[in-house]
């Protein structure tokens, strides 16, 4: 009886973790299906302009420039809505 006792609240604990993980496969869905449905509507885009790239894009870094055979590099990082860094 001692071992069906702690396998039970050993089960019990993994619980709320594994709701949580549920909660985020489905919000991550969510998120997926959303981006899908944008991006379907801007497929042949033959200019970008505010409205679509307030739509699709939730931000974007631009790092700090630097010499490289004379020419000024900088990283930029665009991290869309919904689906983050690609």
């Amino acid at each position: 009886m001692q071992k069906y006792e702690a396998e039970r609240a050993e089960k019990a604990e993994a619980v709320p973790e594994l709701e949580r993980k549920v909660r985020a496969h489905l919000e991550n869905q969510v998120d997926t299906d959303r981006w899908l449905e944008i991006i379907r509507r801007y497929t042949e885009i033959s200019e970008l302009d505010e409205t679509i790239l307030f739509e699709l894009v939730d931000r974007i870094e631009v790092g700090d420039t630097q010499k490289v055979n004379g020419q000024r590099i900088c990283e930029v990082k665009v991290y869309y809505r919904f689906v983050g860094l690609v």
